[in-house]
C-alpha cells in the first residue's frame, strides 16, 4: 500500500519550491480566470476559507495549467548544466509542517540535453541545523519526492511524469513588459535579501557564465477578496529578466496574518559538461534506498 502524506505542503512538495510554474500556482494564481483586476481593486467572492495555496495542482502535472503571459523562456543552454541555490521561509499558523516557520535552504542542478530539452533534475534541502529536510529528482520517465522528516518516518513518494512535465524544471525568467497587463506595478519595496552563495557543491567550478547577477528590480500586485481578505505579491527580477524572489502575504482584516511565504532564487551557473556533475544529478543513497522500497510497494515505476 502506498503510504500518503500526512502533512501538507502548500503548492505540492517541492514544485512551488523550485519551478517555473511556481508563478502560475499559489502567490500568483489569478483571483477569478481571465484578465486580473487592476492593482488595490481587486475584489472576489468570499471563499469557503482562505486563499490556500495547497489547493494548487500536484507536482510535475499542472492539467490544464499555463503560464502566465509575462513567464519567458531562459536563455539557450543546451549540453549545459544549470545549477543554483533557494531558500524558502513558511509560515501558516494552522500548518502542520514540521519545517513551518523555518528557513529551508538547497541546491537544484538541471541537465539539459543538446536538444534544448531538460533531462534530469535533482535538489536537496536542509533545515537551519544542517539535517536534510527533502529531496527531489525528476526524468521524463519517472519522478521521486522524498521527506526525510515525516512523522511516521522517512518517506518517497512516486510522481507522474513526462516531457511535458519536465518542461517546468527551467528556472524562471519574466518579461517585465508584460507585467502592468496583469495587474502588477513597479515598487520601491525590496521584500527581502539576496545572502545566497553560489552553489557549496561547486566550490572550485568555473561557469561557462551566470544569469541573474547585478541588481533587481521590484514589482507587486494585490488582491482584495470579499470577506476582509487581502493578498498581497512582490517579485524581484534581475536585470537580464531572472525571477530572483517571491514574497507572499494573506491576511485577514483586523486580526493575525494568515500565512507569509518567501522565495529566493541565487544566480544560475551554467556549466559545461564535465564528468564532476554526475553524482550531482543522481539521487542519493538514501533517497534510492527509500524510493525503490516505495517502488516496490506499488508495484511499478513511479
Amino acid at each position: 500500500m502506498v503510504r500518503h502524506r500526512s502533512w501538507a505542503v502548500p503548492g505540492g512538495l517541492f514544485v512551488l519550491l523550485l519551478l517555473g510554474w511556481m508563478v502560475w500556482a499559489g502567490a500568483f494564481r489569478p483571483a477569478r480566470p481571465g484578465a486580473l483586476p487592476p492593482v488595490e481593486e481587486a475584489t472576489t467572492p468570499t471563499p469557503a476559507s482562505p486563499p490556500d495555496a495547497s489547493s494548487s495542482t500536484p507536482a510535475g502535472s499542472p492539467p490544464g495549467a499555463s503560464a502566465p503571459d509575462f513567464l519567458r523562456p531562459p536563455p539557450e543552454s543546451p549540453g549545459r548544466v544549470l545549477a543554483w541555490s533557494f531558500r524558502r521561509r513558511f509560515f501558516d499558523p494552522s500548518a502542520p509542517d514540521p519545517a513551518n516557520g523555518q528557513e529551508i535552504r538547497g541546491e537544484v542542478f538541471l541537465e539539459v540535453g543538446e536538444d534544448g530539452q531538460p533531462v534530469r533534475l535533482h535538489g536537496q534541502f536542509r533545515l537551519p541545523d544542517g539535517h536534510l529536510y527533502a529531496e527531489m529528482w525528476r526524468t521524463a520517465g519517472r519522478a521521486w519526492e522524498a521527506r526525510f522528516v515525516d512523522p511516521g518516518g522517512p518517506v518517497c513518494f512516486p510522481e507522474p511524469s513526462s516531457l511535458e512535465a519536465m518542461r517546468w524544471a527551467f528556472p524562471s525568467f519574466v518579461e517585465v513588459r508584460k507585467l502592468s497587463a496583469e495587474g502588477w506595478e513597479p515598487t520601491s519595496e525590496e521584500r527581502t535579501g539576496f545572502d545566497l552563495p553560489a552553489p557549496l557543491s561547486l566550490e572550485g567550478a568555473a561557469p561557462e557564465r551566470i544569469w541573474g547577477e547585478g541588481p533587481v528590480t521590484w514589482w507587486r500586485r494585490t488582491v482584495r477578496w470579499e470577506g476582509g481578505w487581502v493578498e498581497r505579491a512582490w517579485m524581484a527580477i534581475s536585470e537580464d529578466g531572472q525571477l530572483r524572489a517571491v514574497r507572499q502575504e494573506r491576511r485577514e482584516a483586523g486580526v493575525q496574518r494568515h500565512s507569509d511565504e518567501e522565495r529566493v532564487y541565487g544566480p544560475v551557473w551554467v556549466l559545461r559538461p564535465d564528468p564532476r556533475w554526475e553524482l550531482l544529478l543522481q539521487p542519493s543513497p538514501k533517497m534510492a534506498r527509500i524510493c525503490e522500497s516505495e517502488k516496490g510497494k506499488t508495484g511499478g515505476t513511479p
